[in-house]
């Protein structure tokens, strides 16, 4: 399975986004974004084989560099 190379990701219980979302909404206008994500980093390959095996699947997981696009490729709905 190709992952894309160097992409870093925290993950976080919905259940948390929920509360946060509600606080920020109670907070008003903050004029500032917000971030908020989970206690460790994972690369998406380490991410990638959690979510496999929480399936009872295996795979050989392999990070690959990104192809570039365009913009215009990006509004014409793909990259070939």
């Amino acid at each position: 399975m190709k992952v894309p190379v160097g992409v870093r990701l925290q993950s976080i219980e919905s259940c948390e986004v929920a509360d946060r979302l509600v606080a920020i909404v109670e907070q008003g206008p903050l004029n500032h974004m917000v971030e908020f994500g989970g206690l460790q980093v994972h690369t998406i390959d380490e991410m990638t084989q959690a979510c496999l095996r929480s399936l009872g699947r295996k795979a050989d997981v392999r990070g690959e560099p990104l192809m570039p696009i365009s913009h215009e490729q990006i509004h014409m709905g793909g990259s070939s």
